[in-house]
């Protein structure tokens, strides 16, 4: 395998995001259809069918939302701008990409944290999006780390005219309809952790240590999500009095 160029990045593109909003769409959905099914269908077996048959289909959908949520993205700085290449991660899973962008064509160079990720985004005059993904594996040798990848786009390109700087900007996560999003999770994770809670202190629940593990897994899933929660508000602030301070 041939090693990648010093001046070079490539990383796998999670599109958490999509696949977030596609699981609770597919929670949503499947209890909508429960709702209604209970409330139309006179018979008991025609309920059943109805669900089962919306659950697999939903489910179904939600893994083909999967396997578009994983995009090899690499960019690459060359003399006149950056060469961006962008492919699904799994074949037929989704469009390749490819484009030139003149240096003199970036109108602006972000620092995004996309709830534990670090993304560099690229934006061009007339409004194209590019985004690269801090890779979570180790890094090849010679390949930079993604914020250092960053300065030495920049610097490349203040070297071709363009006079850019990499600015830091809120993500998703960091603006109100994802904090709402993350609010959401954090009350259904509190819901099933309160019924799995009552679940092992009465006994309903099996005490094999396998199950009491997961139930103490489940219980503590409102503490990460409300982690996430803090996490993404506090760079929501950073960011608004940095944009204060400016």
């Amino acid at each position: 395998m041939a090693l990648p160029p010093p001046d070079s990045y490539r990383s796998v593109y999670r599109r958490v995001v999509l696949v977030v909003l596609a699981c609770l769409g597919f929670i949503l959905g499947i209890a909508v259809v429960i709702a209604l099914a209970a409330r139309f269908a006179g018979d008991g077996n025609a309920v059943i069918a109805v669900i089962l048959w919306s659950l697999g289909l939903g489910f179904l959908l939600f893994i083909l939302v999967c396997l578009t949520a994983f995009r090899v993205h690499r960019w690459a700085i060359e003399a006149g701008g950056v060469k961006i290449e962008e492919r699904p991660s799994i074949p037929f899973a989704g469009f390749p990409r490819q484009a030139l962008v003149p240096f003199v064509e970036i109108a602006d160079l972000r620092e995004i944290e996309s709830g534990m990720d670090l993304i560099l985004e690229l934006v061009t005059r007339n409004g194209i999006c590019y985004r690269l993904m801090e890779s979570r594996g180790p890094l090849a040798a010679g390949q930079p780390s993604l914020a250092a990848f960053g300065g030495q786009l920049r610097s490349a390109a203040v070297h071709g005219g363009n006079p850019l700087s990499l600015r830091q900007a809120p993500g998703f996560w960091n603006g109100p309809a994802g904090l709402g999003v993350i609010g959401v999770i954090f009350l259904l994770s509190l819901a099933v952790a309160i019924v799995v809670a009552w679940g092992l202190a009465s006994g309903e629940m099996s005490h094999q240590a396998r199950s009491y593990q997961y139930g103490v897994l489940v219980v503590a899933a409102p503490i990460g999500v409300g982690y996430w929660f803090y996490r993404a508000l506090k760079r929501r602030r950073a960011l608004m009095r940095g944009q204060q301070q400016n």
